[in-house]
């Protein structure tokens, strides 16, 4: 996982617990105990989870550095809310920054 802001500010370090979007870096390893814990190298074995594989057939990369955070923060959106409106989109990324 990415560390970005230390602050929970920038999303870089979203990681998924129990199907849900939180920032790693504001996160206590207690707090996590037991519960189940996704990175962006735990989304998919090959890295071909969907948002992955979108993600590259649409060029989306670039210098990198908020990129598994904001793929962490779109597939726990998905597996929440599979057909999200536009609105809901923003709303549920507006808390990650691209550099």
């Amino acid at each position: 996982t990415k560390f970005g802001c230390g602050q929970a500010l920038c999303g870089s370090c979203t990681v998924i617990v129990d199907k849900e979007a939180v920032r790693a870096c504001v996160t206590s390893i207690n707090d996590v105990a037991g519960r189940e814990v996704t990175t962006i190298e735990g989304l998919h074995p090959s890295g071909d989870h969907p948002v992955q594989k979108a993600w590259r057939q649409v060029n989306v990369p670039q210098c990198g550095f908020c990129q598994a955070g904001q793929i962490m923060q779109a597939a726990a959106l998905l597996m929440d809310n599979p057909k999200p409106s536009h609105d809901q989109i923003r709303q549920a990324m507006s808390g990650n920054i691209c550099r």
